[in-house]
């Protein structure tokens, strides 16, 4: 079904280690479940699907080694949810403590210096995000593969595709 237009996103399975959507196709009248690696070019649908599912995150705290966060799923009383509880819902923690960090301005660079791109990258290469920067386009990550190289990427790119790594990284820069 890669050569169909995605209109949108309807559920979300777990089989094996690897996630499935069940996508609804603009010129296909049946819905299929699909790898997530199908949906290259969905990283907005897949984002609104992500934050759609997700609960409301009110507060983080780290204690030692282990952070906990208070959310509050639709009507329900907040609660206080370990990491492991709340990794399912990795898109709502993301933008939780993305809007918590106190971002640095960059400075406009002078001269010839040279050109940094986002560059397109393994989706299932293992890696951590070393740095993170505020610019006039949004918020940009760069993550370092285990062979030494580094990827730029937007949020949008880093929270869809290395979620959870992502939150590992954002925790450590505030709770």
């Amino acid at each position: 079904m890669k050569d169909h237009e995605v209109e949108n996103i309807l559920d979300k399975r777990t089989v094996g280690k690897k996630e499935e959507y069940l996508l609804k196709w603009k010129d296909v009248k049946k819905p299929s479940w699909e790898p997530k690696t199908n949906l290259l070019n969905c990283n907005e649908l897949l984002l609104e699907f992500e934050k759609s599912r997700g609960p409301i995150v009110l507060g983080a705290k780290r204690e030692g080694s282990t952070a906990n966060f208070l959310v509050k799923f639709d009507e329900h009383e907040p609660k206080v949810m370990g990491w492991t509880e709340v990794k399912p819902f990795a898109v709502s923690i993301i933008q939780f403590l993305e809007a918590k960090i106190e971002w640095d301005e960059g400075a406009e660079a002078e001269g010839d210096g040279p050109e940094l791109s986002v560059l397109v990258e393994p989706r299932n290469a293992n890696g951590k995000f070393i740095y993170a920067a505020k610019t006039s386009e949004g918020i940009v990550y760069f993550l370092q593969y285990e062979n030494g190289e580094i990827s730029i990427m937007p949020s949008i790119y880093a929270t869809v595709w290395h979620s959870q790594t992502l939150v590992d990284y954002l925790q450590k820069c505030i709770v």
